[in-house]
């Protein structure tokens, strides 16, 4: 093991103070006083910035600049210094509805050439580690915790129908419209049933159209980029019930139960699907409730709305939850373990291997020019829309996997060479 790591260079594609990461790399490199070195605004890629770090993360989709990322991996190889893949998303599994669906699969090669030929990928989730295993033996679990040095408590209060309406509140992007979509029959049953007792709001994702135009919703578009702000913005909204719908599929089975932690730091009891991320910490009626149809929704939201008390002890039962082993200081040692770790996982390279990631990296990028060129052909020619969109998935299917399949040899080639995680 090296000396204890003091800095690290980071490459993403989110603005560097949005929430993703914050939660997942500057959030605990400020935790541990690490010194981290921004490797990009946007496309503008400085690769030169690894030789002046302990330690390399890449996260998400940024692999997309796979000549930049190429040449980042050779550095690193240079500089003997390890490199991590950071996902908090089964990107490779976008369900077609997804939003981002056309915009990501694109980018599902680089991104398997940076699971595969990363020294360790770090995953938010156990179901996420599974799923990535397949790429990298070394996928180590570093869950999402609340930064409590960005949010702070609020007391839970009670609210009854004889006061102001009881407010059910909903928080989240614009990728959450098929989520929301799912849960809104049971909204309007209950709009219908507390007629003007009970109020809607939304904050972020826009409500679906039918519930937009009723005189109880309230829609809050936010724009904040910066994730502190944000933090300290909602802690300050009035809101009696928190929801949090997703679609039982496995690209929401992978994600984490953060929007729990957020709004349990309201001290709000909330209604959550009934899915593998809410049901690990949620024991259902004691911290929050788990619905998994239109009639259960209506159900559980019934029983917060009618029972005050019951509702304040289920939202104070969920901040101590969270206060109890969920925040960021109690936890922010494992990121300091895997970072130390993953130089047991750097490795003799042989003499090729720089030039094999330079061929490597100008194949990818000719893949995704040609993804590219195919989308902007089968728009422009619509007569030619059924053969152009066959091209495009008879690329997609082979030619990719094939890359990705060869990538995987050269990694096998040097399997003896990796180091394996205690």
């Amino acid at each position: 093991m090296r000396n204890k790591i003091g800095s690290l260079v980071v490459y993403g594609t989110a603005p560097w103070r949005s929430a993703l990461p914050v939660l997942r790399l500057l959030g605990p490199a400020e935790q541990l006083g690490l010194s981290v070195i921004f490797g990009n605004e946007g496309p503008e890629v400085d690769p030169t910035r690894v030789f002046n770090a302990d330690l390399v993360v890449i996260q998400r989709d940024f692999p997309r600049f796979a000549l930049s990322f190429g040449q980042i991996l050779a550095n690193a190889r240079k500089q003997q210094v390890p490199v991590i893949y950071e996902i908090d998303d089964l990107l490779l599994e976008l369900p077609e509805g997804h939003v981002s669906y056309s915009d990501l699969r694109v980018m599902h090669l680089p991104m398997i050439w940076a699971m595969v030929e990363a020294d360790a990928i770090t995953v938010s989730t156990p179901y996420l580690q599974e799923r990535l295993r397949i790429f990298n033996p070394n996928t180590w679990l570093l869950p999402n915790y609340l930064n409590d040095q960005l949010w702070s408590f609020r007391l839970p209060q009670k609210n009854s129908l004889q006061d102001d309406p009881i407010v059910i509140g909903y928080m989240g992007g614009r990728t959450h419209a098929a989520d929301l979509l799912c849960v809104q029959p049971a909204l309007e049953r209950i709009l219908d049933i507390y007629a003007g007792r009970v109020k809607l709001c939304f904050w972020g994702a826009e409500p679906p159209s039918e519930l937009r135009s009723h005189a109880l919703v309230d829609w809050t578009p936010l724009d904040l980029q910066d994730y502190a702000e944000f933090a300290q913005y909602f802690v300050s909204q009035r809101c009696d019930i928190f929801i949090s719908p997703l679609i039982n599929d496995r690209f929401n089975q992978a994600k984490s139960a953060i929007k729990f932690l957020e709004y349990s730091a309201l001290g709000v009891a909330g209604v959550y699907s009934r899915i593998m991320p809410y049901e690990a910490i949620i024991e259902d009626g004691k911290n929050g409730l788990l619905a998994s149809d239109v009639d259960e929704w209506v159900l559980c939201l019934q029983k917060l709305i009618d029972n005050p008390d019951f509702r304040l002890e289920v939202g104070r039962s969920a901040q101590q939850a969270v206060q109890q082993g969920h925040l960021l200081s109690q936890n922010v040692k494992l990121w300091e373990t895997a970072y130390q770790e993953a130089w047991d996982l750097v490795r003799e390279r042989d003499q090729d291997y720089l030039e094999r990631i330079s061929v490597i990296s100008r194949a990818a990028q000719q893949m995704q020019d040609s993804f590219f060129q195919l989308e902007r052909e089968k728009v422009a020619n619509s007569e030619g829309l059924l053969l152009k969109s066959a091209e495009l998935e008879e690329v997609y299917q082979s030619q990719s996997w094939r890359l990705a399949k060869m990538i995987q040899q050269f990694r096998s080639r040097l399997a003896s060479l990796v180091g394996k995680r205690a």
